[in-house]
This record gives C-alpha cells, sequence and structure tokens, in this order.
C-alpha cells in the first residue's frame, strides 16, 4: 500500500515537472523576408487575418486571408476597392508571424470589380473555384511563379476570358507551360497565354 502510494505520488511529480519544462520551452522561430519574428506559440489558425495587397495606385489594400499552422495562408478576400492594378503579395503577417500566401479562394476578388490587372506572386500553389468571379473587367492575370499552379475547373466561374491574356514567368520549363495551359483549358480559358520575363 505504502509503495502504491509512493508510486502515484511519483507520477504525479514527473507529470508537474514535465509540464513546467513544456511551459519553460524556447520560443518558436519563423523566419520571413530575411528578418527572424519571434512569437511565443506555433501558429494557429487566424479567421479573417489582416492580409495586406499592394497595388499600383494609393499604395495598398487589406484584405482577409485564412492561415494554417503549417505557415501557409490562403487568400479569402480584398476589400472594396477601385484599383485598376493589383499586386498580391508573398506574405501575410499575422501577430508577427509571416505566412506564404500559396492559394486564392472563391471570390477573393469580387470586391475589385474595376481591376483590369492582378498579379499573383511566385509562392502560389492553388487557384481555387471562382477565384476570379466578380472582376468583371479582368484582362490581364500575371503569374510569377515557375511552378505550375493547381487550377480549379471552375476558377474562371462568372468571368469572360475570351479578351484575357495571362502572362506567366518565362523561366517556367516548357513542359510545365504546356502542362499549366491543359489546366487553364479544362478551367474554361478561352483567352491567350504568354510568357515573360
Amino acid at each position: 500500500m505504502i509503495h502504491a502510494t509512493k508510486r502515484a505520488f511519483a507520477a504525479r511529480f514527473l507529470a508537474l515537472m514535465l509540464a513546467m519544462a513544456l511551459a519553460a520551452a524556447p520560443a518558436i522561430e519563423v523566419f520571413a523576408a530575411g528578418s527572424p519574428t519571434t512569437v511565443e506559440t506555433a501558429p494557429t489558425t487566424h479567421e479573417d487575418a489582416k492580409a495586406v495587397v499592394t497595388t499600383s495606385g494609393t499604395g495598398s489594400v487589406t484584405g482577409t486571408a485564412d492561415t494554417a499552422t503549417d505557415g501557409t495562408a490562403t487568400l479569402t478576400s480584398i476589400t472594396t476597392t477601385t484599383e485598376k492594378t493589383i499586386t498580391v503579395k508573398s506574405t501575410v503577417t499575422v501577430n508577427g508571424v509571416a505566412y506564404k500566401v500559396t492559394a486564392v479562394a472563391a471570390n477573393t476578388f469580387a470586391n475589385a470589380d474595376s481591376a483590369t490587372k492582378v498579379t499573383l506572386p511566385k509562392t502560389i500553389t492553388n487557384i481555387e473555384s471562382k477565384a476570379f468571379s466578380g472582376a468583371a473587367k479582368l484582362t490581364k492575370i500575371v503569374l510569377k511563379s515557375t511552378k505550375v499552379p493547381t487550377v480549379s475547373t471552375t476558377a474562371f466561374k462568372g468571368v469572360k476570358t475570351s479578351k484575357m491574356t495571362i502572362y506567366i514567368n518565362g523561366y517556367m520549363s516548357v513542359k510545365n507551360i504546356a502542362k499549366f495551359k491543359a489546366r487553364l483549358k479544362a478551367a474554361g480559358f478561352k483567352g491567350t497565354v504568354k510568357t515573360w520575363s
């Protein structure tokens, strides 16, 4: 009986010591854009996190992004704007943590009905369903990545693409260009694809 009590006490003591050690664990460092940002805990999901979308007009437009624990973010919307040119930044910072913008969600540009040109960063890997829905005047999309993003078959739903031009990175391989064109065709894109460098 005495031994059992001692074992129970020892187990509780070890659990307490472990909890204290975890609480005192060093902060996690997240490196973004060449400068370290220190946070007290690992990134968690932040709904409606502020994203900065640079533009050629007044300087910046804010929006929202869903962030994930793997350090990525999905741009979900931008605030109402009359800007004609919108350039999405490659990172969004939330509570001092930088997240890599890897996806564009449905209706992201619905509030940018005056936009004629959208530039997506090299970090983009996924263009989701109805990503450009609502951007009725959009005629140019610039993709900086040399990798082929996933393109939803309904990515251009609600947008006329016959007079639209998508400019892709000139350093994208011939194989990737062909793959990207095939994905655009499957998504119903009827415009022109050109390269830039």
